[in-house]
C-alpha cells in the first residue's frame, strides 16, 4: 500500500548497485568464487570492486579461514591431475579437467607449490628445455600465463612464493636455479629471479650455494622463505646438509643448521600446524623422527615431536608427501615386489591419534610425480 508522504515498499528496496561499497562488499565477500566470476560482467563498477586489492584481500582471509584445501598432484597413465583431498575424510574429489589439461603441451606438469590462490606448474623436460614452460595458474577462476623464459633457459630447479614486504597479493616470484656441471665442487650457477608485478626475469649471478647438491626434494613456502632439506649423498656416504632458504624479500640464499640429534639420513621438509617441520628418516630403528621449530628465529628450537613406524616394520615402503590442514600426513605406498619397489602405488594418512595409516583410495605412479600442497579458492591473479 501507497501513502501520500510514502514510497511503496518496493519502491523503497534498494537495488544491489545502491547499496554502499561497503555494505555490497561485506556481502559479496561471502560468496564462491565462480559466483564472483560472472558478477563481474554485472556493471563497471561491480567490475571495479572485484578486482580492487582490498576486495581480494579480504575474500582471501575469508577463504583461507573457511574453505582451505589439501589439493593433490599426481600422474596417471596419460596425463597430470589435479584432486582435492577432504579435510574431514578419506574423501578424494576431482578439481576437475581445466583449461590447462585440455591442451596438449600441458597434460603433463610438476606442481611446484601454492601461493594465495595461485599454482605454479612447470613443463620442463630434460631432453628438450626449450620446449618447457613456467605457468601461473588460477583453477578458481581458470586463468593462467605462461611466462616468459629466463635468460639463460628453464631448469629443473625451481623455487616459488610471494614478496610479503610490498602488501601485494600477486607479487609472485619464481626463481630458476641453473648448475653448470663440471667436477665436484668446481660447479657454478646462473640464477634469476622472475616478479609478476614486472612480468620479467632479473639476473643475480652465480649466488646459489654449491655446497649444497641438486637433490633438494619438494620445497615448502615459510613466512617470506622458500624452504628446502638437501638430501647430501657421496659414494654411498651421507654427509650433513643444512636446511636450505631462499629470502623472497632480499632474494637472497642461506642456510640453517639443523640439530646434530636429527638423523642424517633423508629428510622431507613440511608444515605441521602451521610449523616449518621435517620429517626424518631413520634407518637403523626402521622409523621416521618429524621434528617442528617453534621458534624460526632460533635455529636452536628444533624440538622431534613423535616418531611414526608400520606394525608390519615395513616403514620405507612409505614416502612422506606433505601434512594435510587436519593434522594427518599423507605418505605415498609403494609395495615390494621380486624386482624393488614397483607398482602400484598409492596414497595413504597417517593419523597421530591411532598410529594407523588408512588409505585414500587413490593410485599415483610415483613419489616423485606426486605432490601435496595447501590451496585455498581465490580471485587473486597477477595483473599485466
Amino acid at each position: 500500500m501507497e501513502g501520500r508522504d510514502g514510497l511503496s515498499m518496493k519502491r523503497r528496496a534498494k537495488k544491489p548497485s545502491d547499496l554502499p561499497e561497503q555494505i555490497l562488499g561485506d556481502i559479496l565477500c561471502r560468496l564462491p568464487v565462480r559466483s564472483l566470476v560472472r558478477f563481474r560482467c554485472v556493471s563497471r563498477s561491480w567490475n571495479s570492486l572485484l578486482s580492487s586489492h582490498a576486495f581480494i584481500k579480504a575474500h582471501l582471509k575469508r577463504s583461507s579461514e573457511l574453505h582451505a584445501y589439501d589439493l593433490v598432484k599426481f600422474n596417471d597413465s596419460a596425463k597430470s591431475r589435479l584432486v582435492i583431498c577432504g579435510v574431514s575424510s578419506n574423501e578424494i574429489k576431482s578439481l576437475g579437467d581445466c583449461c590447462l589439461l585440455d591442451q596438449k603441451i600441458f597434460q603433463r606438469f610438476d606442481l611446484i607449490d601454492s601461493c594465495n590462490g595461485v599454482l605454479c606448474l612447470s613443463t620442463f623436460q630434460k631432453d628438450s628445455p626449450g620446449n618447457s614452460s613456467i605457468i601461473l595458474y588460477n583453477p578458481s577462476i581458470r586463468e593462467y600465463k605462461v611466462l616468459p623464459q629466463p635468460s639463460s633457459g628453464l631448469s629443473e630447479f625451481i623455487g616459488f612464493g610471494l614478496d610479503i614486504s610490498t602488501g601485494y597479493l600477486d607479487d609472485l616470484k619464481i626463481i630458476n636455479v641453473k648448475l653448470t656441471l663440471g667436477t665436484y665442487p668446481n660447479l657454478s650457477s646462473k640464477v634469476e629471479v622472475y616478479s609478476a608485478r614486472k612480468n620479467s626475469w632479473k639476473q643475480l649471478g652465480d649466488v646459489f650455494p654449491m655446497r649444497q647438491t641438486m637433490f633438494l626434494g619438494k620445497q615448502v613456502l615459510f613466512d617470506k622463505y622458500i624452504c628446502w632439506c638437501p638430501y647430501a649423498r657421496l659414494r654411498c656416504q651421507v654427509f650433513e646438509s643444512n636446511l636450505l632458504m631462499y629470502d623472497l624479500v632480499r632474494e637472497s640464499f642461506s642456510e640453517m643448521v639443523l640439530p646434530s640429534t636429527m638423523p642424517l639420513e633423508k629428510k622431507y621438509v613440511m608444515l605441521l600446524d602451521g610449523f616449518l617441520s621435517i620429517i626424518a628418516c631413520k634407518l637403523r630403528s626402521r622409523c621416521y623422527d618429524v621434528w617442528t621449530i617453534k621458534d624460526f628465529s632460533i635455529p636452536e628450537s628444533w624440538t622431534m615431536l613423535y616418531t611414526i613406524k608400520d606394525a608390519t616394520n615395513d616403514i620405507f615402503n612409505y614416502r612422506p608427501l606433505g601434512s594435510t590442514c587436519s593434522g594427518n600426513i599423507i605418505f605415498v605406498r609403494c609395495f615390494s615386489s621380486e624386482q624393488g619397489y614397483g607398482s602400484p602405488k598409492d596414497l595413504v594418512s597417517y593419523k597421530r591419534e591411532s598410529g594407523w595409516f588408512e588409505d585414500l583410495n587413490l593410485e599415483v605412479d610415483s613419489f616423485y610425480s606426486s605432490r601435496l600442497v595447501r590451496y585455498v579458492d581465490s580471485i587473486n591473479f597477477p595483473s599485466y
